[in-house]
């Protein structure tokens, strides 16, 4: 209704997927008792929904956002949490997908859990590009055991105890590495 503000985990038009990360603005607002954020609407103007969809982007990450018109008056606001060219979506929308706690569903990458302990370590991997962004990734002493052994196979592997991660998070522990170290 035009001149309320409705989070979405209170509006039953939306699809689970898309309310479930928002409820995590909710979380925070019950951690920081932050009235506007935990009730479920609130008196709008033409400054609270952009206010509230800043936090929440901030609070989820997102890389943007935008305000859609509605047709019975009022907007509905969305954010970005994810951004790709047409192509590159073309060519990931066959990559595995998994599903996030903190980003919902994402891309499946793979880590070893001393990366994921440890990400501000040198990274070994093979070189980003458009066909595979977020490549097998793996820390210099499960690369030591790499090479004394030729291949990945059962002793390094195990060694390596190979972790499953959205592409989101691989992004943000790969942006710790140290840069002088890649």
């Amino acid at each position: 209704m035009a001149g309320t503000w409705l989070w979405s985990w209170a509006n039953d038009c939306f699809p689970e997927n898309v309310v479930a990360p928002v409820r995590k603005v909710k979380e925070f607002g019950i951690a920081e008792k932050l009235r506007e954020l935990t009730e479920d609407s609130s008196p709008d103007d033409e400054y609270l929904g952009w206010a509230m969809t800043a936090i929440a982007a901030r609070i989820l990450e997102a890389k943007g956002a935008y305000r859609c018109p509605r047709d019975a008056g009022g907007y509905t606001y969305l954010l970005y949490t994810d951004l790709a060219f047409a192509d590159q979506a073309k060519r990931l929308q066959d990559k595995a997908k998994i599903d996030c706690d903190w980003h919902g569903r994402g891309y499946a990458t793979y880590i070893c859990e001393h990366l994921l302990a440890q990400p501000a370590q040198k990274w070994f991997s093979n070189a980003p590009h458009e066909e595979d962004p977020w490549p097998d990734a793996w820390c210099g002493s499960c690369e030591t055991l790499l090479r004394e052994q030729g291949e990945w196979n059962n002793v390094n592997e195990k060694k390596a105890n190979i972790k499953v991660l959205c592409h989101c998070c691989y992004g943000k522990l790969r942006a710790k590495a140290d840069p002088v170290l890649q």
